[in-house]
């Protein structure tokens, strides 16, 4: 599927594969540039940059040859290195002024919507590995003075181990792009037929239940005689297991305008002259079986499929309570009075 996808598509700009396994299905004439995410090579780049501020710390704790290879320093960290050889590789595209958008292939939808979330932190990110990290050792520091000097220690500062500056600042710049659906798009592709429709709509609902901007959708498999979510502005493309080489049908997908309705939005009213608020959320593929609403601490909490979205009440809705909800189309509405 991936393959066929990336072929019509109008761009001819690289593509970036954290899947790490396109290079196996593209054809030997891709005319496009991949770049694969390669761990053991991105591992040793990142400790040239880590290794000269963690050696006196690594010295001290008895470490004099370090093992580079993954998973370095911390184990559970992939994805975040993953997330950094992609704000690194799209840095370098945009300082080098490549024509042409940057396409990345993303794993399959849950472990995408994990690296997603962790993406749209941006330095926040590290911040939140680093700092409890540098904190203790802040504090074990200022208790091993009196030690460093009578023995004469080589302590390291917390500011000499913070990790490099400029990864901070690419962090910082695939955020934005995440946070502002004018700079990215988001395609989701998946396989299955017309009667797995029940599991494939959780699939749908995950980006939009996350505020991510969804805005395509590949469904390959057999049995689809109608076209799901045909009111949500997303171009919505079928194809049989079979038929993935009618380029020509892919290619006007591809060029589709994608008009979905924004993710959350107020709408104000009025019922006897009291002030009515319902809030409408894209949410693709939800039923109201699947939801659980909750309001409180000016929060309101929308719950499907083991996904939780909180919106935060505007000030105008401030002695309103929510009064009903329904799913209407593509959108959740909540009435407040």
């Amino acid at each position: 599927m991936a393959s066929d996808l990336l072929i019509a598509q109008p761009d001819d700009g690289p593509v970036l594969d954290l899947a790490g396994d396109l290079s196996l299905i593209l054809p030997n004439d891709f005319p496009r540039t991949v770049k694969p995410f390669a761990v053991d090579a991105h591992s040793r780049m990142l400790w040239s940059e880590l290794k000269q501020p963690l050696t006196p710390w690594l010295l001290m704790l008895g470490f004099e040859d370090v093992d580079p290879r993954p998973p370095w320093l911390l184990p559970g960290l992939r994805d975040l290195q993953a997330l950094l050889w992609l704000a690194e590789q799209l840095d370098h595209e945009i300082e080098s002024s490549v024509a042409g958008a940057v396409t990345v292939v993303l794993p399959p939808a849950t472990q995408a919507l994990a690296m997603l979330q962790l993406a749209r932190q941006g330095p926040e990110l590290l911040d939140s590995l680093w700092g409890p990290l540098l904190t203790w050792w802040t504090e074990t520091r200022r208790k091993l003075s009196h030690f460093d000097r009578v023995l004469r220690l080589q302590l390291p500062a917390a500011d000499d181990l913070r990790p490099p500056e400029v990864w901070r600042r690419r962090l910082q710049k695939l955020s934005t792009y995440l946070n502002n659906p004018a700079h990215s798009e988001l395609v989701l592709a998946l396989i299955g037929d017309a009667a797995r429709w029940p599991l494939l709509r959780r699939r749908c609902a995950l980006m939009p239940l996350n505020s991510l901007p969804l805005t395509r959708i590949v469904l390959q498999g057999q049995g689809w005689t109608v076209t799901p979510l045909p009111d949500s502005g997303l171009p919505v493309l079928i194809t049989g297991r079979d038929e993935m080489n009618q380029r020509d049908f892919i290619q006007q997908w591809w060029s589709s305008a994608s008009t979905p309705p924004p993710s959350v939005r107020w709408d104000r009213g009025d019922q006897q002259g009291r002030l009515t608020l319902t809030c409408r959320v894209f949410a693709p593929g939800v039923q109201k079986a699947d939801l659980r609403i909750t309001c409180r601490d000016q929060k309101l909490e929308i719950s499907a499929f083991e996904q939780r979205l909180q919106i935060v009440l505007p000030k105008e809705s401030h002695g309103l309570a929510p009064l009903s909800a329904r799913v209407k189309g593509v959108c959740i509405e909540i009435d407040f009075r």
